[in-house]
């Protein structure tokens, strides 16, 4: 069963891929320096940050109610779920730190407010090392079969939390 859900999930992966690389070979370009130096050329640098965020922000959210859930129903496929989320996750999160410290180095230094553009910066670094951290750990307990203890949860929990304040950063920064 495992291997059957492995296949497809490598799949949905791939499809997934694809389909962000052809919405941003689709899209159109901006005008300036930001578009030409953007992702492919077609996503300028200000726009690939907030477009990631929202991955980072709905997968360790699912990941972390599908353990509950999988804990309290006694479902595997809530597990399941969690796993593949967390990996989502986790794959996706460096590139969302990193798009980050690239737009925030093509702004002017002192267009946003250093304490907070300081703590976002260095909390999402944190956030990045973290999630592949949980992956990893997650990633053994899914495939020797073992169900994530209390210790994992708490984590995981944290983790949302830490994320949640970041978000809460980036609005400020972002929206004021």
């Amino acid at each position: 069963m495992k291997a059957k859900i492995c296949r497809y999930s490598k799949r949905f992966a791939l499809l997934g891929a694809a389909a962000i690389l052809a919405a941003g070979c689709s899209a159109s370009a901006d005008t300036g320096a930001d578009a030409a130096n953007g992702v492919l050329g077609v996503i300028p640098w200000s726009h690939a940050h907030p477009i990631l965020v929202n991955f980072t922000a709905g997968l360790v959210p699912v990941s972390f109610v599908s353990e509950l859930l999988g804990r309290t129903l006694k479902r595997g496929s809530f597990g399941s779920a969690a796993w593949w989320t967390i990996l989502y996750a986790a794959l996706l999160t460096p590139a969302t730190a990193l798009t980050g410290w690239y737009w925030r180095s093509s702004l002017p230094p002192d267009i946003l407010p250093a304490d907070l553009i300081s703590t976002h910066l260095y909390l999402g670094m944190l956030l990045a090392v973290t999630l592949a951290g949980l992956a990893v750990w997650r990633g053994i307990m899914f495939f020797r079969g073992g169900k994530p203890g209390i210790g994992y949860l708490a984590i995981c929990g944290a983790t949302v939390c830490a994320l949640v304040y970041q978000g809460n950063l980036g609005g400020k920064m972002v929206f004021g």
